[in-house]
């Protein structure tokens, strides 16, 4: 049926080549959209955080997302500097220029896809009244940095799976990477059967044009 793509805002869009949808935060596209937007990225976008040394412990200073009371002083101070017109509102702009800016973390700026995930998670979660859907409140901050760490840890772990680049991730690419995902403290005891499991979790529409792949 037909459905909203978020990537080209269109309205009653009837995808040929099915729908990427994220079950996390819920966004949908159409897979010309997703490809269009593939194509526009330069190769060394591609990947880029698979031969990157990325140090966790620096990460997770950034982003105090801990319950204790000088964690949420922190997260205050941070999301003051954060919302430079004081409206007490982030929209995702002020995000961006944040993480860049005032947390610094170059690389998760620079991933895109992250930034976008973790504040369609975020923004709206409050149930208070006056709640702003498309903007992230104070009550909301701590769940926004909880997502850009935890949606920059999978995208690392994603690109360095995805050897060839493209996107996506081959049955193939995935046996390869089991060493690695033990690393990471991930332990699959049947590759093929997990494999196939998250390929029927996937939708109909969302599997055309994959090609046996999942995203």
């Amino acid at each position: 049926g037909a459905f909203r793509c978020d990537a080209c805002e269109a309205d009653g869009c009837v995808p040929e080549e099915g729908v990427y949808h994220c079950e996390a935060c819920g966004w949908d596209a159409c897979m010309e959209c997703v490809e269009a937007a593939e194509a526009d990225m330069l190769p060394r976008e591609r990947g880029m955080l698979r031969h990157q040394k990325i140090d966790w412990q620096e990460l997770r200073d950034k982003l105090p997302i801990a319950r204790t009371p000088e964690q949420k002083r922190l997260r205050r101070e941070i999301f003051r500097w954060f919302d430079p017109n004081g409206n007490r509102l982030l929209s995702l702009a002020e995000i961006d220029k944040g993480v860049r800016d005032i947390l610094q973390l170059s690389l998760m700026f620079s991933s895109k896809p992250v930034m976008m995930r973790a504040y369609q998670a975020a923004k709206g979660r409050s149930k208070k009244k006056g709640n702003h859907p498309d903007f992230v409140q104070f009550c909301e901050f701590r769940l926004l940095l909880e997502y850009l760490g935890r949606y920059f840890e999978l995208k690392v772990m994603f690109d360095r799976i995805d050897v060839s680049d493209d996107n996506r991730i081959s049955f193939e690419e995935w046996e390869q990477a089991m060493p690695m995902l033990e690393e990471w403290g991930v332990v699959v005891e049947d590759p093929a059967g997990t494999f196939e499991s998250i390929r029927a979790r996937m939708k109909p529409r969302f599997k055309v044009g994959l090609q046996g792949k999942i995203l």
